[in-house]
C-alpha cells in the first residue's frame, strides 16, 4: 500500500492469502465493512472480470475494482444501504451471472446458544450439519461443523465447483465453524475442506450430522422427515402403560426384508403397511428393525458412504420410516429401532482424525472416545434424534465400538438415565452389549438402567435340546438348568433367532435348523417362560413375497404364533409378573431331563397357568404333574395340535386335579405329553 491509498484498501498479502485459501478468518476481510466514508465491499469471485453490487431490487449500487486477476474485488459504496442488503453481478467477456455473497450475512445463533449446543437436552442436529433455512430473509443452507483443532474450514460442493477457496467458514466458539450459503437447494452434494492446526490441507471430510450420502462419499443436503401425524390414542396408552407389567411381544425384522436399495418410495410405503398388518394379525405389541451384522463395510476413512448420523436409515429408509411408524401406531403397534451409531467405528463413517488429530476416536486405538464429553453427547444426540423425529417407541443397543469398558459403562448409564428422564414412555433394550450384569438394574443402584435386556443364551439353550442330534447331550441339560437358574437375573427379553425348517441344500453353511415340531416347541417354551418375547422374522422363513399381498392365509406356524400371543395377552399370569420371581414357580422332574414345567402366577385374582414342556423325543403317556389348586384345569393350547401343523390332537380339554401330592404340591394332574410338545393349562375354578 502507498501513502496515497485510502485506509480501507486491503494489503496485497491478505489478498493473496484469500485467493490461495490460506486465510483463516475471511469474515474479517470479505463482505461489507462500514468505514467513515460509507461501506467497503470485498468479494472473491473466481473467473470474474467485472463485479457489480446491486440492491435486492436490482438497482446498481456500484462497481468493485478488480484487485487481483484471480477474481478479488474491492470497492467503496457511498450510497446509504443496509450492510447486508445487496447481491453481486459478475461478468466475464459477454457472459453475466448473479452471485449471492455469503459474507454479507450475520452469524446464525448467539454465542450463548453455542455454549449449550452439546448439553444433553439440546437438539444438536438442528444446529450442526446442513440445514435448509431462511436467514435474513434469504433461503439457503446453514452449514455447521465441529472441528476444534482446525485452522481453517471451508464447505465445498456442487454450488461452488468444489473450490475450497470460495466458502471458507466462520469460526465460532467451542470449535464450531459455520457458514450460511444462499440459494443452495435440497439434494446438493457437499463436503468439508479442513486444514489442520499446522495449516495442512486434509482430504475432504464428510458431515458427522449427514442424513444422506451418495456413492462417492459426499454428503447430501436434506432435511429430516416432517412431523408425523400423531396418534393421540397411541401416545396416551404409551404414556400410561408400565411395560414391565404388560405383554411385550416383539417381531424383529431384518432391514433387508422391509427395504432393499432398489425399492421405490411407493413400494416402501405399501410394504410398511403390509408388515404392520402382519404384526397386528399375529398379535405382536412391537416391531423391531434389525441392522445387518456389519452395518458399514470397512472402506477408506475419507470415502465412507453411509450417512454418519443415520447409518441404518440411508436411502429410502429415511423417508419410509415415518410411514411405518404412523401405520404401526394406528394399529397399536410400537416400533423399536437398532441404535447402531455407537456400534460403528468412527473410521468407517469417515470421521477418523477428522480435524487432523483424533477427535471422535481415542489417541490410541479404535472406537468412540466417549470420555470426551462432546463425543458422548454426539452419540446421545443421535438417540434423541431417532426418538424425537421419528416418534420411535424404543431403541435396542448392540455391540459398542468403545474400547474402554469403564468409559462405555459410564456413557451407557448417563444415556439411559437421560432417555428415561426425557422420554419416560419409551423403552431401551440391551441387545449384544458387552456387559455381563446389572443391565436392567437402576443406575442409582449401580446398574446400567436399560428397560429390558436380551437373554442371549436362550436360543442356544433351547437349540441344544431341540436339534435332533442333541436331545440326550449332558451339556444341553446343564444349559437348560442354567437358563432356569438365571431367569430373573435381569428384566429379560427372550430372543428366538434361528433358521426355519428348510432342506439341507437350502441351509446356510454351519446352520442347525429346528425340526417343525421343535420349532413349535421352542415357541411354546418361550411364550410360557418368564420374560418378554422377541421373534426374528427370518426364523419363520417369512420373506415370501406372498405375505405382502392383501389376501393371504397364514400357514400353521403363524397360526400358532397368533394363538400364543392371544394367550399371552388374555391371561395376566403370563405377563403381569414377567420379571418377578414371585410370579413363577418351577416344577422339577427327576424322570427325564427333557421335561420342564412351571406355574405362572399373577396378582391376586389372576388364574394361574401351568406350562408343561417335553423337549425330548420320548412320549410320556401318563405324566403326573403337581399343582397347587383342586378343581378343573383347562387345556388352553398344545403346540402339537393339528391346527398348528402337529400330529397329536389333545385327548381331553379339561382335567380335574386329584388329591394326590406331587412335586411338593397337594394336588396333581395326569397328562398325555407327546414328544417336543408344550402344553398350557389354566385353572378354571373348583368346577
Amino acid at each position: 500500500m502507498s501513502s496515497s491509498d485510502p485506509p480501507w484498501r486491503l494489503d496485497d498479502q491478505t489478498i493473496t492469502a484469500i485467493i490461495e485459501g490460506r486465510h483463516g478468518d475471511p469474515f474479517a476481510v470479505l463482505g461489507p465493512h462500514g468505514v467513515e466514508d460509507g461501506t467497503v465491499v470485498r468479494a472473491f469471485a473466481p473467473g470474474a472480470e467485472r463485479l457489480e453490487v446491486r440492491a435486492l431490487d436490482g438497482t446498481l449500487l456500484g462497481e468493485l475494482a478488480r484487485r487481483h486477476e484471480a477474481g478479488f474485488f474491492e470497492g467503496l459504496l457511498t450510497e446509504p444501504s443496509p450492510l447486508s442488503a445487496y447481491r453481486l453481478r459478475a461478468r466475464r467477456g459477454p457472459w453475466w451471472w448473479d452471485l449471492e455473497d455469503p459474507y454479507r450475512f450475520e452469524p446464525i445463533g448467539k454465542e450463548a446458544e453455542l455454549a449449550q449446543l452439546w448439553d444433553a437436552p439440546a437438539r444438536a442436529w438442528e444446529r450442526l450439519g446442513a440445514r435448509l433455512c431462511v436467514h435474513q430473509g434469504t433461503v439457503g443452507v446453514a452449514f455447521a461443523v465441529w472441528a476444534p483443532r482446525a485452522s481453517r474450514v471451508a464447505v465445498v460442493g456442487d454450488f461452488n465447483g468444489w473450490d475450497p477457496r470460495t466458502h471458507v467458514m466462520r469460526r465460532r466458539r467451542h470449535g464450531i465453524w459455520e457458514l450460511f450459503v444462499p440459494g443452495v437447494p435440497a439434494g446438493t452434494r457437499y463436503r468439508f475442506a479442513i486444514c489442520d492446526e499446522a495449516g495442512r490441507a486434509l482430504p475432504l471430510r464428510g458431515d458427522p450430522f449427514a442424513l444422506a450420502t451418495e456413492a462417492e462419499g459426499a454428503a447430501v443436503v436434506r432435511m429430516p422427515p416432517g412431523p408425523l401425524r400423531q396418534d393421540a390414542q397411541w401416545r396416551a396408552s404409551r404414556a400410561r402403560d408400565r411395560l414391565r407389567a404388560r405383554p411385550v411381544a416383539v417381531l424383529e425384522l431384518p432391514l433387508a426384508i422391509w427395504l432393499t436399495p432398489e425399492i421405490s418410495g411407493a413400494e416402501a410405503v405399501a410394504r410398511s403397511r403390509a408388515i404392520v398388518a402382519i404384526a397386528r394379525e399375529l398379535g405382536f405389541s412391537h416391531l423391531a428393525l434389525r441392522a445387518p451384522d456389519r452395518q458399514v463395510p470397512q472402506r477408506e476413512a475419507t470415502r465412507a458412504t453411509a450417512p454418519a448420523f443415520a447409518p441404518l436409515l440411508s436411502g429410502a429408509a429415511l423417508d419410509a420410516l415415518p410411514f411405518l411408524v404412523e401405520a404401526a401406531h394406528a394399529a397399536s403397534v410400537g416400533v423399536v429401532l437398532d441404535f447402531c451409531l455407537p456400534s460403528v467405528d468412527p473410521a468407517e463413517l469417515g470421521l477418523a482424525r477428522f480435524d487432523g488429530a483424533p477427535l471422535f476416536e481415542p489417541a490410541h486405538g479404535r472406537g468412540w472416545d466417549v470420555s470426551r464429553s462432546e463425543v458422548a453427547r454426539y452419540l446421545a444426540a443421535n438417540a434423541r434424534f431417532l426418538l424425537k423425529v421419528f416418534d420411535l417407541d424404543g431403541l435396542r443397543f448392540g455391540e459398542l465400538a468403545i474400547a474402554e469398558e469403564d468409559a462405555a459403562s459410564r456413557f451407557v448409564r448417563a444415556l439411559t438415565d437421560a432417555l428415561a428422564r426425557d422420554f419416560p414412555d419409551r423403552i431401551t433394550i440391551a441387545g449384544t452389549v458387552p456387559f455381563a450384569r446389572g443391565l436392567t438394574r437402576a443406575t442409582a443402584l449401580g446398574g446400567l438402567g436399560f428397560t429390558f435386556a436380551e437373554n442371549r443364551d436362550f436360543t442356544s439353550a433351547l437349540a441344544a435340546f431341540l436339534t435332533r442330534d442333541a436331545a440326550d447331550c449332558p451339556s444341553a441339560t446343564s444349559a437348560l438348568a442354567l437358563l432356569r437358574a438365571h431367569a430373573f437375573a435381569e428384566q429379560f427379553v427372550l430372543p428366538l433367532r434361528f433358521s426355519a425348517p428348510t432342506g439341507a441344500a437350502e441351509r446356510k453353511a454351519g446352520e442347525r435348523a429346528f425340526s417343525s415340531e421343535g420349532l413349535r416347541a421352542a415357541l411354546g417354551y418361550a411364550w410360557g417362560h418368564p420374560g418378554k418375547k422377541l421373534l426374528a422374522w427370518d426364523s419363520l422363513d417369512a420373506a415370501d413375497p406372498a405375505l405382502f399381498t392383501e389376501s393371504r392365509e397364514h400357514p400353521p406356524l403363524l397360526r400358532l404364533i397368533a394363538a400364543l400371543n392371544r394367550l399371552y395377552c388374555d391371561f395376566p399370569a403370563l405377563h403381569r409378573l414377567d420379571g418377578d420371581p414371585g410370579g413363577h414357580s418351577w416344577i422339577h422332574f427327576e424322570e427325564d431331563p427333557a421335561l420342564a414345567a412351571w406355574l405362572r402366577l399373577g396378582q391376586p385374582g389372576d388364574a394361574p397357568v401351568l406350562v408343561v414342556a417335553n423337549l425330548g423325543a420320548r412320549h410320556h403317556g401318563a405324566l403326573a404333574v403337581g399343582v397347587p389348586c383342586a378343581g378343573l384345569w383347562r387345556l388352553i393350547l398344545s403346540t402339537q395340535a393339528c391346527e398348528f401343523g402337529g400330529a397329536f390332537e389333545p385327548t381331553a380339554s379339561e382335567l380335574r386335579a386329584e388329591p394326590e401330592p406331587r412335586h411338593g404340591r397337594p394336588f396333581s394332574l395326569t397328562l398325555d405329553l407327546p414328544p417336543r410338545t408344550v402344553l398350557f393349562l389354566a385353572w378354571d375354578g373348583m368346577g
